[in-house]
């Protein structure tokens, strides 16, 4: 259950927002997909490889991909 923040013991954390914000995403439309959603962004997938280690996948809108405690190297 997400408590706002992810910062209760056992809550998700919203990444979402934040990733599309970074991807050059408007405030509004991010807003605009929230309302048309109900209020929430809803995914259409979750490809789960391990803790810290997965995809977020929304048709035709969006990928999120995280890998926790990877160091990105550099020329990557």
């Amino acid at each position: 259950m997400w408590d706002g923040c992810g910062d209760a013991l056992g809550s998700l954390k919203n990444e979402a927002d934040d990733h599309l914000k970074d991807c050059g995403w408007l405030k509004e439309d991010i807003n605009r997909l929230k309302e048309e959603e109900g209020g929430m962004l809803h995914f259409d997938a979750l490809i789960l490889g391990g803790c810290k280690f997965y995809c977020l996948r929304k048709t035709g809108c969006v990928d999120i991909t995280k890998c926790k405690a990877y160091i990105k190297s550099k020329g990557e």
